[in-house]
Parts: structure tokens; sequence; C-alpha cells
């Protein structure tokens, strides 16, 4: 079978990342997508950094920057590739990389704003985003213990 699009999956800042560890990640997503039959490719992207090192001012520069070159590779876009926060990485975060992927290579794109999910509520986001995790955890334990 074809590897499906879009790509999914987390953006993670932390001093201990590492391309293994990005490649397993990615596949993971790729494998849980396709156990639930979810139309989703897998992805990971990982910048070895500690954002408690850096200044609110320089982690939107980071980020942005980090914006412009997965768009120059073709890593982001909605039906693309469509990053998500993961450890070291938020709604903040998210917000950022949409509104520099609307001002840059989506400017014409009236979804551009789909590029990233984990966005705040008021730019887009969903409610019950940062309980998802969470909540899944505990219906896969609970299926688990009643059967």
């Amino acid at each position: 079978r074809q590897h499906r699009t879009p790509c999914k999956g987390g953006i993670r800042y932390s001093p201990l990342v590492d391309a293994h560890e990005v490649k397993a990640l990615a596949a993971l997503m790729t494998y849980k997508c396709a156990t639930v039959d979810v139309p989703f490719g897998g992805a990971k992207a990982g910048v070895k950094i500690n954002p408690r090192d850096y200044s609110v001012g320089e982690l939107e520069r980071i980020t942005r920057r980090l914006c412009i070159e997965f768009a120059k590779k073709g890593f982001i876009g909605p039906g693309v590739d469509v990053p998500a926060p993961d450890m070291g990485t938020g709604e903040r975060e998210m917000s950022w990389l949409a509104d520099t992927y609307a001002q840059t290579l989506g400017w014409q794109d009236l979804s551009a704003n789909a590029c990233v999910t984990g966005k705040p509520i008021t730019q887009g986001g969903i409610h019950g985003r940062t309980s998802a995790t969470g909540r899944g955890v505990f219906h896969a334990i609970k299926n688990f213990v009643e059967d």
C-alpha cells in the first residue's frame, strides 16, 4: 500500500531528541493511524533545544524559521503534512507556525490555518485537544481491565 497523506505528527523541542527517535516516532504514528484506519501517514519533527533556555522571542524566531524550512521542502500544509504539538511545544508554537505559513507559502490558501493542529481555540483550535491523550489512555486501560 502507498503511504497516505496528509502526514500527521508532533513537533518536539528537546535537548535529547535525535534522528533515530524522530524516525521511530514517525513510524509509530504511521502504525497508529493504519491500525484504526485513519487516512493519515505518520510524521514527526524534532529540534534539539531545551525551550527553557530560550526567551519567548527567541522561541518565536526559532519556530517561525522552522516553518519556513518546512515550507521550502514541502513539509507543511493542509493535505500535505500537518504538524501538532509534542514535548516542548504547545498552542503558542502551533499558532506561530500557522501564522507563518499563512503569511508565506499559504498566503492564497483559504484553508491555510489547517496547516497545523493544536492551535489555541481563538485561532481555530478545538475544545478537548489538551485532554485527549489522557482520555485515550483512560479508555484504553478501562477496556483492558473490563475485557
